[in-house]
């Protein structure tokens, strides 16, 4: 487990979702919990909190390049965007199947995400499960 120590700055809610903002030695950082786990410890900016984060979940890319250490990789086409206040669902189209995104609001603004256009979706290969299926 990944431990970094931060500082909340900021805590922004809906009915579903906390996002809280985190920031250590200048960095910021963010942490989307369910609203439901989001008591009175997780609310108040300048709680000291640790960031733990599973190895399984860190992607690695070099400075001041595109490429990143998630292998599956697959081009897709947004088909539709749903913004919440902290959350959004983004639902793209890859080869006849639908692949659906929740991502922070706030990056789903900064990249600019609208219908028709072309994205790349990416899961890490720790993340991906595997179940039998009938031939045919």
């Amino acid at each position: 487990m990944n431990i970094i120590p931060g500082v909340i700055s900021s805590v922004l809610e809906d009915d579903l979702f906390a996002k809280i903002d985190i920031e250590h030695d200048n960095i910021n950082f963010s942490a989307c919990i369910l609203n439901s786990e989001c008591d009175a410890t997780f609310s108040k900016p300048g709680t000291p909190v640790n960031m733990a984060f599973k190895e399984t979940d860190t992607i690695i890319s070099l400075l001041n390049d595109k490429k990143i250490s998630c292998r599956n990789r697959f081009p897709s086409k947004v088909t539709s965007i749903v913004y919440g206040v902290v959350m959004t669902r983004i639902a793209a189209a890859y080869k006849g199947f639908t692949i659906v995104s929740l991502v922070t609001s706030s990056s789903a603004r900064q990249l600019n995400l609208r219908p028709d256009i072309s994205v790349i979706c990416m899961v890490k290969s720790t993340s991906m499960i595997l179940s039998i299926r009938k031939r045919g």
